[in-house]
């Protein structure tokens, strides 16, 4: 998997379902921003959990190239592209 990010140190020791808490914290940081600045960095900031999240699946056993791959025949099937 390639990642745009370098790994943080919470993939080491989170748990799948506390990497996704702290991404629906950063979902909720998202929501709050007043400026496109801000808007910005809260997406990338959401984006880096997010990988944090697939890394830790990763270590976890999980082929997450597979579970991207189903999401995109899934959106394919919906005609989203």
């Amino acid at each position: 998997m390639n990642y745009n990010f370098p790994k943080i140190c919470f993939a080491d020791t989170n748990s799948n379902f506390q990497q996704a808490m702290h991404a629906v914290s950063e979902a909720n940081e998202v929501v709050r921003t007043k400026t496109d600045h801000e808007l910005d960095i809260e997406m990338a900031d959401l984006m880096h959990s997010c990988e944090t999240y697939f890394r830790i699946r990763e270590r976890d056993g999980v082929n997450v190239e597979y579970i991207f791959a189903e999401v995109v025949v899934k959106n394919s099937e919906r005609g989203r592209y």
